[in-house]
C-alpha cells in the first residue's frame, strides 16, 4: 500500500555538509559518487510515485462516481473529461499558490528539515488516504482533500530538494546531480502512473 513507503526515511535523509565533506577525503570514487543524493533520490522517488499514483486513483474514483449509470457516448466522455480535469486543478492549484511561500522558507530554515517534515507529511497524508478508502472504497471528498495536500506538499518540497543539491556536491557536479534527480523523478512519474490503477484494484479487493 502507499502509506507503506519508506517508514525509516526521515532517518536516512541527507547528512550534513560539514559530516560528508569529512568522509569524502576517504571515500573511493563509487562511493563518493551515490552517498550524497541517496536519501534525496529515495525521498523524490516515492514523492513524485505518490503524487502520480494518487492523483490517478482519485481521478478514476471521480469518473466512476459521475459516469454510474451512464450509457456509452458523449455524456460519459464530457462527464470523464470534466472529472480528469477536476483532479489536475485541485492537485496543481495549491501547488501553484504555495510556491513563492515555498520558496522563502527553504531560504529562511534549513532545507534539510524542510524536507524531512515533508516527507513525514506526505506519509501521513498517505495514511489518511489509504484508511480512507478502505472505509469508503467509492472516495468521497476526502480522497480530494488528500490529493490537494499533496499539492501543497509538492510545491513545499521542490525548492528545498533543488537548493540543497549545492551543500551535497561540488560545483562541478551540480549538472551532473541534477541529471540523476531529474532521471529519478520520471521513472518515479512512470511508476506511479502504472500502478495507481492497480493499487485502486487491490484496495478494492481488500475491501
Amino acid at each position: 500500500m502507499i502509506c507503506q513507503i519508506a517508514p525509516t526515511l526521515a532517518h536516512c535523509l541527507l547528512g550534513t555538509t560539514a559530516t560528508y565533506q569529512s568522509k569524502s577525503k576517504h571515500m573511493t570514487p563509487t562511493t563518493r559518487s551515490l552517498h550524497p543524493l541517496r536519501g534525496l533520490l529515495i525521498a523524490q522517488f516515492f514523492g513524485a510515485f505518490n503524487d502520480n499514483a494518487w492523483k490517478l486513483m482519485v481521478a478514476l474514483l471521480g469518473i466512476h462516481q459521475v459516469t454510474a449509470g451512464m450509457t456509452p457516448g458523449p455524456e460519459l466522455e464530457a462527464a470523464s473529461q470534466a472529472q480528469t480535469t477536476l483532479t489536475f486543478v485541485i492537485f496543481t492549484l495549491p501547488l501553484m499558490l504555495m510556491s513563492l511561500v515555498a520558496g522563502l522558507l527553504a531560504d529562511r530554515v534549513s532545507k534539510r528539515t524542510v524536507i524531512v517534515a515533508m516527507k513525514a507529511v506526505e506519509v501521513g497524508l498517505m495514511a489518511a488516504g489509504t484508511v480512507a478508502l478502505l472505509i469508503n472504497p467509492d472516495g468521497g471528498w476526502l480522497p480530494l482533500i488528500v490529493l490537494g495536500c499533496l499539492g501543497v506538499h509538492s510545491a513545499l518540497f521542490g525548492p528545498a530538494k533543488y537548493g540543497i543539491l549545492p551543500e551535497l556536491l561540488p560545483h562541478d557536479r551540480l549538472s551532473q546531480g541534477n541529471g540523476i534527480l531529474e532521471l529519478s523523478t520520471f521513472f518515479a512519474i512512470l511508476g506511479g502512473t502504472a500502478m495507481g490503477g492497480l493499487l485502486l484494484d487491490g484496495v478494492g479487493t481488500a475491501t
